[in-house]
């Protein structure tokens, strides 16, 4: 990711808690729908730039050796794009 141009940082989230709807409502004497639980996402990594990047920019960052060593492990990977529409107080967020 370092090598696009714009790159600034790249933050990674570990999941500690999860729980679904359903365990929600047997914890509460409820009725639930007798689903299987979903196994949610361990982990999550936002990568940020300066300005908005262009899927055609992303493509072959996947064939890299860092990407293939962390790819690797996971079961599932997306890739979404967002851009900030509004900040709110006086300072930039993680600075």
């Amino acid at each position: 990711m370092s090598s696009i141009q714009g790159y600034q940082r790249t933050t990674r989230y570990r999941l500690q808690y999860a729980r679904t709807n359903a365990q929600s409502r047997k914890l509460k004497g409820l009725p639930a729908p007798d689903e299987p639980e979903p196994e949610p996402p361990t982990w999550q990594a936002f990568h940020e730039f300066d300005r908005i990047v262009e899927r055609e920019e992303l493509r072959g960052l996947e064939e890299t050796e860092q990407a293939k060593k962390v790819l690797s492990a996971s079961e599932e990977s997306e890739i979404a794009v967002y851009k900030l529409a509004k900040a709110h107080g006086n300072q930039r967020f993680l600075d």
